[in-house]
């Protein structure tokens, strides 16, 4: 079987192309698979799978269209194109007929989060021409790809179809991923990291909750370590609930050793608290990803799509509870790191994720 995973963007960003990296890499591993990748951007390459398009197609319309020109130039010579879904693209009316061998991949609700994206009538018509995309690409493409199930779903639910729906979360390598020591003291310790404390993250229902159950906080000597950039408001906030106590510390932006430093006293870590602010009940985030692998356990607000509800390491809580967080932590105790990166290794390491995709791209061809 040969597979093409072609995107398309103005640039990429860290995280995704880390992705697409891991995806290289896990490819070579691959038997009996050829799994091609084609990151098209209008920034230098900086690996081999990365293409820079043509400064007359920079914009965004003609962005584009040097999508579809791409995809026909080579589509014949694969069994699979995978393309992430681009947003408002229309020019899909035009070519995606002549693909009969695509599968889109989708990291959002692209409807519904037009709307969080543009405000007012803009994101009201944005909407609208993303929905009559999606209608136009349901009729030419053999099955909708989710980085969650809950996306998955909402495309058919979206575009009143039954199409197949097929799972690829995030995943890592998790060789690149070092098992933290274990410096684990006395009282508990947690870490909430981000490269900025966005409204999706939640930082505000974890200040409100150490607001609301500050004398549990004192009483167990809870420490919260926050990693990542923070704005005013946010540091207002942490010195207003702070004052004498300073069970909160806030570390800023940290190298890798200074992280790890910190890491090796947690107890768990903390996921997304917010994402359905998102309009997304499911994530597949990669900071979680990179705590499991590391040995740390997580908390968070969201299901994780690629993990079986019963795993024992992460801990879904849509209430943001401080009781619920201590009694995690001190269970987690009884927990060696290296037990927590085996059992979730099946389900976060990339090649792995790549296997099943894979697995299932061949049962639709039968």
């Amino acid at each position: 079987m040969k597979i093409l995973h072609i995107s398309n963007a103005r640039r990429l960003t860290h995280g995704q192309r880390m992705q697409l990296k891991a995806e290289y890499d896990a490819a070579k591993n691959l038997e009996n698979v050829t799994w091609d990748i084609l990151a098209f951007h209008t920034e230098t390459p900086v690996y081999d799978f990365e293409r820079k398009i043509p400064s007359f197609f920079s914009g965004l319309f003609l962005r584009k269209l040097y999508s579809w020109i791409s995809i026909l130039r080579v589509y014949k010579q694969y069994d699979i194109i995978l393309e992430r879904k681009l947003p408002l693209d229309l020019f899909n009316m035009f070519f995606g007929w002549f693909v009969p061998n695509r599968l889109t991949i989708h990291h959002a609700k692209e409807v519904a989060e037009m709307k969080i994206l543009r405000k007012g009538w803009k994101g009201v018509l944005a909407s609208k021409i993303e929905h009559l995309s999606g209608l136009i690409n349901s009729k030419q493409i053999l099955g909708y790809i989710g980085v969650t199930k809950e996306i998955a779903s909402y495309e058919n639910i979206i575009n009143k179809t039954s199409l197949p729906e097929l799972l690829y979360p995030n995943g890592i390598d998790t060789q690149k991923i070092s098992l933290i020591e274990d410096e684990r003291e006395e009282h508990l310790n947690i870490v909430f990291m981000s490269g900025s404390f966005n409204p999706w993250h939640g930082l505000d229902l974890l200040l409100n909750a150490i607001e609301k159950d500050k004398e549990l906080i004192i009483k167990n000597k809870l420490t919260i370590h926050l990693i990542g950039k923070l704005n005013k408001e946010q540091l207002h906030e942490i010195d207003k609930i702070n004052q004498n106590n300073n069970f909160i510390i806030v570390h800023g932006h940290l190298n890798l050793e200074q992280y790890q430093n910190i890491l090796k006293k947690c107890d768990f870590g903390i996921g997304s608290l917010a994402m359905f602010r998102e309009r997304l009940n499911e994530g597949a985030t990669l900071k979680v990803r990179e705590y499991l692998a590391s040995g740390i356990p997580v908390y968070s607000g969201h299901k994780d799509t690629a993990l079986p509800e019963d795993f024992p390491f992460y801990f879904y809580d849509p209430t943001v509870n401080i009781t619920n967080m201590i009694e995690f932590g001190l269970k987690m105790r009884k927990t060696a790191r290296d037990e927590v990166r085996l059992e979730a290794i099946p389900y976060i390491e990339k090649e792995n994720i790549m296997k099943n995709l894979i697995n299932k791209l061949k049962e639709l061809g039968k």
